[in-house]
Order: C-alpha cells, then sequence, then structure tokens
C-alpha cells in the first residue's frame, strides 16, 4: 500500500524529531509563505500515518497540543511524495468518480486489512523490544490501551465496509434479477 503524502507535509515530519498537527499547519507550502497545509488535510494524514505506525503519539506539548514523533514504521512505509504543483486535494475525487462503487470498496478493504496486518506486526515487534529491554516495560501500558484503541477502531471499520460490500453485492444481484 502507498501512502500518498504532499512533499512539504512529508518533509515537515522528516526534518522534525517532534512536532505537533498545528506546527504542521503552519509550514508554508508555496515560496510566498501566502499558503500552508490545509487542517482538514493535515488531520487526515495524521490520523492514517498513526494508524499504520509511521508516527507515534507523545504526550502533549505547553499549549495543550497533541505532540508527535516518526514511529519505527516511518522508514518502512512506501511513501508517494507528491510536488505541490502536481497535487490536488479534489484530484482524488474525479478520479472516485470513474471507479465503481464496489472497486472503492474493495481498495478500502484490501487497505484496512494490510494496516491490520502491520499493526499485528508492530505489536509484536513491541513486545519483543520489551522482553529484551527492561526498561520499556513501564510504557507498555501506554502502548497497550493506543494499540487496542486503534486496533478497534480498524476492525470497526474492516467490517463496516465488508457490510457495505455485502449489501451494494446483494442490491446488484436483485436489480439483476428484477430486469
Amino acid at each position: 500500500m502507498k501512502v500518498k503524502i504532499r512533499k512539504e507535509l512529508f518533509l515537515a515530519i522528516y526534518y522534525n524529531e517532534h512536532f505537533s498537527a498545528n506546527d504542521l499547519k503552519s509550514f508554508p507550502i508555496d515560496c510566498d509563505e501566502k499558503e500552508y497545509l490545509s487542517d482538514e488535510y493535515v488531520e487526515k494524514k495524521l490520523k492514517e500515518m498513526s494508524l499504520i505506525g509511521a508516527i507515534l503519539s507523545c504526550g502533549f506539548d505547553k499549549r495543550g497540543d497533541e505532540k508527535f514523533s516518526k514511529g519505527f514504521m516511518f522508514n518502512h512505509t512506501d511513501w508517494e511524495v507528491v510536488d505541490y504543483d502536481n497535487y490536488s486535494e479534489d484530484s482524488n475525487y474525479l478520479s472516485l468518480k470513474k471507479e465503481s462503487l464496489l472497486t472503492i470498496l474493495q481498495d478500502k478493504q484490501s487497505e484496512l486489512s494490510e494496516s491490520n496486518s502491520l499493526h499485528q506486526r508492530a505489536w509484536k515487534h513491541f513486545n519483543r523490544l520489551c522482553a529484551q529491554y527492561s526498561e520499556l516495560r513501564p510504557c507498555i501500558e501506554q502502548y497497550i490501551s493506543e494499540h487496542d484503541n486503534r486496533r478497534l477502531d480498524i476492525k470497526a471499520e474492516m467490517l463496516a465496509v465488508e457490510n457495505a460490500i455485502n449489501l451494494y453485492k446483494n442490491t446488484a444481484q436483485l436489480e439483476e434479477s428484477g430486469s
């Protein structure tokens, strides 16, 4: 699974040890410093990257903003870094209109399945590290709750997509048999 990301956001994360969503939103995307990454885009990408372990939450700063750092999956993710001039947040909408709903749902299902397997591998890796290094054991409780919440979110989304696929197929069969 390739993760599509704007070059400006990727570089802002790559070159900073710790960052918040507000730090990323204040990063200029043009040389005139008149345009910045949108709030929705940054929030969406942060959520997507945290689901696969590319970034990890590491507490809050003095202003109460959640801080993140690069996770161990950051360097193992297949990034599709897109230049500002070649990126449009609406470009996905046009390509989605051309695809059938079933194809979109099946693609989403495979993305979630891959995200789930990456999550499971990250969990196994973390457990091995905790077994090897006793100083990591105190942070396992925090990781367990975060991991469990993400796991439940992925499972719920997988179930919703699976139900949508079944509904689509059943509706398509009814339409075919009715005509």
